[in-house]
């Protein structure tokens, strides 16, 4: 081997394992950054017409198990489903309360029915008169603040769905972005794998709002589809997901839908933060706006007497308001839950209370447990008394809370496993990087002397031309 050659091979050698060194520094830099993929150099020999002539870099290699990242956004998706219903079915929960609270729905029918009973006993007493008014204003006013409560939620959800889309939009160009930049680089031959970290999180972050499924063309670049097979980006091209939120929501509001390239997905989210934004926004809370309907339908219809005195306030077809205690309701209405009041012809004269007939029928209306409540949101049809059915209620609400709690904890433990099979694989592992670091500076230190003994050589073949 001529001096020339040893040289070239060695500096050959010296360049590699800078390279080396330089991919392992930067692997033990991010050992603590999450979607960082460690990163391997792969030498390769070298060789000049068929003379072998020291070492080159091959590709620089992402260490990745592609099935594992597609589990792991996966159950990305399905763990922020989860945990975003979890958390809204709590705050329902909490709105409506649990058995044991006294400011619970189920609890306050029962006050209000043993005011009735209280006043059948003794029709004659201001005080039993005024608190059947109070328990029965104290009755309406929870069911309004309800209403009042659930459309706000829905509105915040809908407002989040907004952010949501934006976020997905936003990661969504960054990818057809870098889609454009490690097409270059391959097409360069340029190491391009931190880039395809970037996108990788990207992508993530997606999988975060909805279920995505993604393959790579052999150029490099990636799609990234909806859980219908709808391209969200396509090499390097992203499509705009447009929504617009509403601004004041009631319970008749008609939600705009979330369109992908004019086709609406609304109902394409299989998993994710979306998905569970969508269903308790359109799903979950109407069923119960509408299971209070019903409550309030029942309530004006049932407590009732013929000798009650009340009039009838408004000249609408349909809704007789006469002999009732509760009015506010039309079976027509879709948020009878926020109408109903007490009469109003009882708050400015209570003793109209005070007649044995009305205090009693109204008593056993109160707390009749015949009565027929029909299916409404996630109830079937009903023969009940009012404070079961409020119980009812509470029991369904109860029951959702309850399994979500339990896939939210499967989900995070699946994940986590996940999580960790993905770590052996592209995670930093600090002893074994200190120990390729070792290598490379022997391989460095190696090169170096060999190029060193070769500048000798050579100073001394110079020395004897001289």
């Amino acid at each position: 081997m001529s001096i020339s050659v040893a040289l070239t091979t060695a500096l050959s050698g010296l360049g590699t394992a800078q390279t080396g060194m330089q991919t392992v520094s930067q692997n033990i830099a991010n050992v603590n950054t999450e979607g960082y993929a460690r990163k391997v150099v792969q030498p390769l020999s070298q060789n000049l017409a068929g003379v072998p002539s020291g070492v080159q870099i091959g590709p620089i290699r992402r260490m990745v198990e592609e099935f594992l990242v597609r589990d792991l956004r996966e159950a990305t998706s399905a763990l922020n489903e989860r945990q975003t219903r979890q958390d809204y079915l709590a705050r329902i929960e909490q709105l409506f309360g649990g058995p044991q609270d006294e400011a619970a729905l189920g609890n306050v029918l029962s006050r209000f029915r043993s005011s009735l009973e209280a006043l059948a006993t003794a029709p004659e007493n201001l005080g039993l008169r005024g608190e059947a008014i109070r328990a029965g204003q104290e009755l309406v006013d929870m069911m309004n603040s309800m209403s009042t409560a659930i459309q706000q939620i829905r509105g915040q959800a809908d407002q989040i769905i907004g952010e949501g889309v934006a976020l997905v939009n936003a990661q969504a160009t960054m990818i057809a972005s870098l889609n454009r930049e490690i097409v270059k680089g391959l097409a360069n031959n340029q190491d391009v794998t931190d880039l395809q970290d970037q996108r990788d999180r990207a992508v993530m972050a997606i999988a975060e709002q909805m279920k995505v499924t993604t393959y790579t063309r052999t150029d490099g670049s990636m799609v990234v589809a909806n859980s219908a097979g709808r391209a969200i980006v396509d090499g390097a091209f992203a499509y705009t997901i447009t929504y617009a939120a509403q601004t004041n929501v009631v319970a008749a509001t008609v939600f705009n839908p979330i369109l992908l390239n004019g086709v609406n997905i609304t109902g394409e989210f299989a998993s994710g933060r979306l998905a569970a934004l969508v269903q308790q926004r359109d799903t979950t809370l109407t069923a119960r706006t509408a299971e209070l309907n019903q409550l309030a339908v029942q309530l004006r219809n049932t407590v009732t007497s013929g000798s009650l005195a009340t009039t009838d306030l408004v000249a609408t077809a349909g809704v007789n308001e006469i002999n009732r205690f509760f009015i506010g309701v039309d079976p027509a209405n879709i948020d009878n839950a926020g109408g109903i009041r007490v009469h109003s012809d009882l708050i400015a004269n209570p003793a109209l209370l005070n007649n044995l007939t009305a205090a009693r029928d109204l008593a056993n209306a109160a707390a009749s447990r015949t009565v027929n409540f029909a299916a409404a949101g996630q109830l079937p049809a009903l023969t009940t008394g009012f404070a079961d059915y409020g119980n009812a209620i509470l029991s369904r609400i109860a029951s959702a809370g309850a399994q979500a709690q339990n896939e939210v904890t499967y989900q995070s433990s699946l994940r986590a496993a996940l999580v960790n099979r993905v770590g052996a694989v592209s995670g930093v592992n600090l002893d074994e990087e200190m120990s390729r670091m070792v290598e490379w500076q022997r391989a460095y230190s190696a090169a170096a002397r060999v190029v060193q003994a070769s500048a000798e050589m050579l100073q001394v073949l110079e020395d004897m031309v001289r």
